[in-house]
């Protein structure tokens, strides 16, 4: 079956100036789109570098806790139960079992610390909204710093874990960097008031 427009060519021309137009049109839709999946695309490998960065920092933060503090805690636990045993006053043994129990305490505290920063409970019920807010509270309430985070709608896991924990790493950077300001205020004021009283107030 045969399709004739007609002797006019304006028809015709019209005809391919429409699928022209049509042509230009899907290009700038399947180049906007192609931009869009590269820009994704920078976006996740930027966040998966972020997250590679805070883990390897994370990592680190969590051997020193586990050498200076919990180990430190053990080992004192285990030299004053050796202390208990070797004791057998009474009078003498109850100060040190509660040496002990305060040290087991200290450390259990410690590994639930731990625990929960590794894997907040909140961010993976409630989202990832709520896990910031809740991070915002505990830097606040721990290091006296306001820290303001704001989220996306992440709904899968994987994404609200690449978003959390670089901002949970840089808010502890922030933390450390307000109490190294803090001390070297402190030491500096220390030093002005030495200063002021003078050699003979030092020597007393």
């Amino acid at each position: 079956m045969h399709y004739v427009l007609g002797d006019d060519s304006t028809q015709a021309r019209d005809l391919v100036i429409q699928l022209e137009n049509l042509n230009e049109t899907l290009e700038q839709r399947v180049a906007k789109r192609t931009a869009e999946a590269v820009e994704q695309a920078q976006k996740l490998r930027l966040l998966s570098a972020q997250l590679s960065l805070a883990e390897e920092a994370e990592r680190r933060r969590i051997a020193e806790m586990l050498h200076e503090d919990l180990q430190q805690l053990l080992v004192a636990a285990r030299m004053q139960l050796a202390a208990l045993c070797r004791t057998q006053d009474t009078a003498r043994r109850e100060p040190i079992a509660r040496e002990i129990a305060d040290l087991l305490e200290r450390s259990f505290q410690l590994t639930r610390s731990l625990s929960v920063e590794l894997a907040p409970p909140v961010l993976y019920e409630h989202g990832l909204a709520a896990a910031l807010e809740w991070l915002s509270a505990e830097t606040r309430k721990n290091y006296n710093i306001e820290v303001t985070a704001e989220a996306d709608s992440f709904s899968e896991p994987e994404s609200r874990r690449c978003a959390y924990f670089p901002v949970q790493s840089g808010a502890r950077v922030v933390a450390k960097f307000g109490e190294a300001r803090w001390r070297q205020r402190r030491a500096h004021h220390d030093a002005a008031s030495a200063a002021r009283q003078g050699p003979h107030h030092r020597r007393r």
